[in-house]
């Protein structure tokens, strides 16, 4: 999602498979004309996928999300609870936001398909 006007510029629906890391970010790099600053989930194969689609022409961070045990009660059934998160630069000079309110309202990663946002760079 741009950080500006929050349009959406491409979407894929798969299994995060690297198959659909690669095409998904692929699609994404032929939708930019300029350089950008990008932001995924921590999913590892986004790490390939933006290295072949972008090269060297992104700031790329992956923001980490830290999660706390679930009370005991809840343990068998319940996500653990998002209580944080840890941004990590992987490219470039990027300036990852972090928007705990919305974190939390984020899918977990076994259901979460995409996770990508993109902000114009500097």
């Amino acid at each position: 999602m741009d950080a500006d006007s929050k349009l959406v510029p491409t979407w894929r629906l798969g299994d995060r498979s690297t198959a659909d890391a690669t095409v998904f970010i692929q699609d994404l790099a032929d939708r930019i004309e300029n350089r950008i600053q990008l932001t995924t989930d921590g999913h590892r194969l986004y790490l390939e996928a933006v290295e072949g689609a972008f090269g060297a022409e992104i700031d790329y961070a992956m923001l980490i999300k830290l999660y706390g045990a679930p009370p005991e009660a809840e343990r068998r059934y319940s996500s653990p609870e998002c209580i944080g998160t840890k941004p990590h630069r992987v490219q470039g000079d990027p300036d990852p936001p972090v928007r705990l309110d919305l974190l939390s309202r984020a899918p977990e990663p076994h259901h979460a398909d995409g996770d990508a946002a993109v902000h114009p760079a500097d």
